[in-house]
């Protein structure tokens, strides 16, 4: 792997994920613009991953659960435009919108498993909000 990669993902929380999720998408002598870019784009890629494994957990949820994986999918919808909203803004630069768009993506996940959480029982999909915790950190933090 290129140092300069490892570098940049040395500075994040999670630096061994981060090269494995990242450095298929970087192509060339990375940057921390291509880093960023890279990291954006594996977590949206698993953020489709993930929504795509809630609805299917929602058309076998229980009568009872049925509201809480609708909201989830909702949940997990509207993160994955936050990571939509995020690539639109990188290359203004609009760092701005980019860590607001990032901090909700991790507010959604966040209430997700909160619903879960309410039910009175535990969230099937906290693997994949984890995951998605750790990629959205590490892309906040590059």
């Amino acid at each position: 792997l290129d140092a300069k990669l490892k570098q940049i993902c040395a500075r994040t929380d999670h630096p061994v994920h981060c090269l494995s999720n990242i450095s298929p998408f970087v192509h060339g002598r990375p940057t921390v613009d291509t880093a960023l870019d890279a990291s954006i784009k594996a977590a949206a890629n698993f953020a489709k991953y993930a929504l795509a494994q809630v609805k299917q957990l929602a058309k076998k949820a229980p009568a009872d659960m049925s509201s809480t994986y609708k909201d989830c999918v909702d949940f997990y919808e509207n993160a994955l435009e936050g990571f939509g909203e995020t690539l639109a803004a990188h290359p203004a630069r609009d760092m701005g919108t980019m860590e607001t768009q990032l901090s909700g993506v991790i507010t959604w996940l966040s209430r997700c498993e909160d619903e879960f959480f309410e039910a009175g029982g535990p969230s099937p999909l906290t693997g994949y909000a984890n995951t998605l915790q750790s990629m959205t950190d590490d892309s906040l933090a590059i």
